[in-house]
């Protein structure tokens, strides 16, 4: 039998098989474009990703008393390790207090960058 009697014989079959091969062809192309849009993902994350702090800056301790702040649901304005202290006695060694609020926030850091 010639391949023309088989196509007259069973059209359904060939028109599956064109309709199966555009499919692959498709599958194909969007994992190229996948692929390649997720390596630039990827060179976009490492370029985002933050620095772990060392030193306890003037934003460091703005960040450190902001936190303590909501923690605690007390008002926005307090903006002073001395006001904070008014209002929590836990915080009353001011250079331990910001050194804790650092690991705490390189830590997260961390776990982001990860």
């Amino acid at each position: 039998m010639s391949s023309k009697m088989l196509d007259i014989m069973n059209p359904e079959l060939y028109a599956f098989l064109e309709h199966y091969v555009k499919i692959c062809q498709e599958l194909e192309y969007y994992k190229k474009k996948c692929l390649t849009k997720n390596a630039g993902k990827n060179d976009h994350k490492k370029e985002t990703i933050l620095p772990i702090r060392k030193r306890v800056t003037k934003k460091v301790k703005e960040w450190a008393i902001q936190t303590r702040v909501k923690e605690l649901g007390l008002s926005p304005k307090i903006s002073t390790w001395l006001e904070l202290l008014k209002h929590d006695p836990c915080v009353s060694n001011e250079s331990e207090f910001y050194k804790s609020y650092l690991e705490e926030y390189n830590n997260r850091i961390v776990k982001l960058n990860n």
